[in-house]
């Protein structure tokens, strides 16, 4: 499946207020704005790859029929529409349900065809463990920048432990395994 998710500047909206992530890394410097909004984009960014949108976020993905059971690429909040891929019919969306990342028919049928499904992932604010994973990325990044050096932070070095264990539990199944 393709996902499209509707972003803004090439990434997604930070969802993590920026005087408070100013304040968890203690730099209140009007001059280091710019850079801390990038940092917790970073951080916001990061979550959202990983676990999937925290915030409320129309996406339109193209998924592959042939199962009973098709994984999409983040969980749905609800769905919008399904129409097939080829032609465009547009099908009940109450007969399709979902749990987790699945979608499936109530009937427990076989989905046959390729869908384009439009549906609502996240909430209306992020959830708490979210924010403190997000504000650890952001800070980890707007740390390593910061230490003489290579400019490119090392691989595996953008998410601390502290975020990767907040995450635990939240992160989305790879495509093909929902």
């Amino acid at each position: 499946g393709g996902a499209h998710v509707e972003r803004r500047d090439g990434r997604m909206t930070a969802w993590v207020d920026l005087d408070a992530f100013a304040n968890f890394c203690r730099n209140n410097n009007p001059a280091d704005r710019a850079d801390l909004a990038d940092a917790i984009a970073t951080g916001c960014d990061m979550v959202d790859a990983r676990c999937g949108p925290q915030v409320t976020t129309s996406i339109v993905e193209h998924v592959h029929g042939g199962a009973y059971r098709l994984t999409l690429a983040a969980r749905p909040a609800s769905l919008t529409s399904i129409v097939t891929y080829v032609g465009g019919t547009a099908l009940t969306k109450t007969d399709f349900d979902f749990s987790g990342q699945v979608l499936f028919r109530r009937n427990g049928g076989w989905i046959a065809e390729d869908l384009m499904v439009t549906y609502s992932a996240g909430a209306a604010t992020a959830p708490r463990w979210a924010a403190d994973a997000a504000k650890l990325i952001g800070q980890q990044w707007w740390l390593s920048r910061l230490r003489p050096g290579p400019s490119q932070t090392p691989v595996g070095f953008l998410v601390p432990k502290q975020a990767e264990e907040l995450m635990d539990g939240h992160e989305l199944a790879s495509l093909g395994f929902g």
